[in-house]
């Protein structure tokens, strides 16, 4: 069966077999597969199934789908195809190539009078060790980070990688604020098994993730800006220990 391997840099995040007739790509929630990233449209592409051969589609999306670095309006996918939406790739992987290729170049002997045999013997063999093959990829774990791009003290890069992070003017703050009247905890970021969640904690200055106040606790996503009284930060996963 056909898939999709979803990967951010070099690790692999997901994998999705192809087994719908068409199949949606995009930020929102109603997509087959959801990429969380401003970069990406909200229905960015599409893979439709036509006469065996899976079809890539781009939907007018603002950054636009590439196939193996050239910029695609319609695509036509081939095994280890690399689709680059956003910031994000998704490896086409067809298991039905390789046997194809198995056939073509499986042992061979000549009969007397030149005519090509197949060697069934061997042929068998070799279908069953290609069949057997397995992507040998693990899985990454991911880490949340931030970038300080305006305002703001101390490290400009700073991972998340305790279960909760303080955004504040106090001593013991991970993340330290700038600006009058703010609390020693404006903010917190939670570290979950689901995510990463930032909530307001005291004073005025409620949190903005990507230009909108939150409201309890919000769910970050990979390219999200986060704002708290001028201090302006960009939220972004990476694997972990990079």
């Amino acid at each position: 069966m056909p898939k999709l391997i979803l990967k951010f840099k070099e690790a692999v995040l997901n994998e999705f077999s192809l087994k719908k007739e068409i199949l949606t790509v995009g930020r929102a929630d109603d997509n087959d597969i959801k990429i969380d990233n401003m970069a990406v449209s909200g229905h960015h592409a599409k893979i439709i199934k036509e006469n065996g051969d899976f079809v890539l589609m781009d939907l007018n999306s603002l950054n636009g789908t590439f196939v193996n670095g050239q910029k695609i309006s319609k695509w036509i996918l081939k095994n280890n195809d690399i689709i680059t939406i956003g910031k994000h790739n998704l490896v086409f992987q067809d298991e039905r190539a390789e046997k194809k290729s198995t056939l073509t170049s499986t042992a061979e002997m000549k009969a007397p009078e030149g005519t090509v045999m197949l060697d069934a013997r061997t042929q068998q063999q070799l279908l069953e060790e290609a069949a057997a093959k397995k992507p040998s990829e693990s899985v990454v774990e991911m880490v949340g980070a931030v970038t300080l791009i305006s305002g703001g003290e101390g490290k400009r890069d700073i991972e998340l990688s305790k279960r909760v992070t303080v955004l504040g003017k106090g001593k013991d703050a991970d993340i330290k604020l700038k600006g009058f009247f703010l609390p020693k905890v404006s903010a917190v970021i939670s570290r979950r098994p689901a995510g990463y969640f930032i909530s307001h904690s005291e004073g005025r200055a409620v949190p903005k993730v990507n230009g909108e106040t939150i409201k309890g606790q919000v769910k970050l996503k990979d390219g999200d800006l986060i704002e708290i009284s001028g201090t302006k930060m960009h939220f972004y996963l990476k694997p972990a220990g990079e």
